[in-house]
């Protein structure tokens, strides 16, 4: 995985990851939104750019929203348009 910080930009990354394809942080609004595998799209507010780091750079993606991020950020699920 490469990971090419600059400030006040959006960045992805694709995880090598069982359950999460790839992740997005925006550094101004402090946003990270998660895609699963499934397709699921999550996106977890107030990360702050260590958090982000250190999500990031854990070892395991999954683990690491598990015990850095579920239960003690807000979150909402993106829903997606039906098209019609």
């Amino acid at each position: 995985m490469g990971i090419l910080y600059i400030k006040n930009k959006m960045h992805e990354i694709e995880h090598d990851s069982k359950t999460i394809k790839k992740s997005w942080y925006n550094s101004l609004t402090q946003e990270l939104t998660i895609e699963f595998r499934s397709g699921s799209l999550y996106i977890y507010s107030g990360i702050d750019e260590n958090l982000w780091t250190e999500f990031i750079t854990a070892i395991s993606a999954g683990k690491a929203l598990n015990d850095l991020i579920k239960g003690k950020f807000n979150y909402r699920k993106v829903e997606e348009e039906d098209g019609n």
